[in-house]
């Protein structure tokens, strides 16, 4: 299965860096890095037993079109005709994340693209995916890649 942007891609990058550091300690994050990344990507293949409700596809398919966009709980429920409690609920059961969660997890994984396949400015990257600023935009993408956005533009790009 191949697997584009998100935290597979970011532990294996993390891998590529650990490997070339020369100490003792590196065999053993390598190590720990790979099991992590083997559980991310299997966790990724399981399906949700039960079929999600068409409005919760709905509320999905509205947060896929409108990441970058303002959007809170309240509003995607009354689009889609549940109540707010009711659309978390339901969202964590079948999507395993919160709704904030897997939003910010579209917006980083739209900016991780936008790194890769971009000379945009990482500001301009960080605004346009919906965050209030670079830094705030940096601080979030280093914790869920590793990486600062800088140095994930410079790995990526194999420069």
């Amino acid at each position: 299965r191949h697997f584009s942007g998100g935290l597979v891609s970011a532990l294996a990058l993390r891998i590529n860096r650990e490997s070339r550091v020369k100490d003792s300690v590196a065999p053993v994050i390598v190590e720990g890095l790979m099991l992590e990344m083997l559980g991310q990507a299997s966790r990724s293949l399981i399906k949700t037993p039960v079929r999600p409700p068409g409005w919760l596809t709905q509320a999905r398919e509205l947060l896929h079109g409108r990441f970058n966009d303002s959007i809170n709980l309240v509003e995607i429920a009354n689009t889609v005709g549940v109540h707010p409690t009711h659309l978390a609920r339901t969202f964590k059961k079948h999507y395993r994340t919160t709704v904030g969660e897997y939003v910010r997890r579209l917006r980083l994984d739209w900016a991780t693209r936008q790194l890769s396949e971009t000379e945009d400015s990482i500001a301009d990257i960080a605004l346009a995916a919906g965050f209030y600023d670079q830094s705030h935009f940096s601080h979030l993408f280093k914790l869920h890649t590793g990486f600062t956005p800088a140095e994930f533009r410079v790995y990526s790009s194999g420069r």
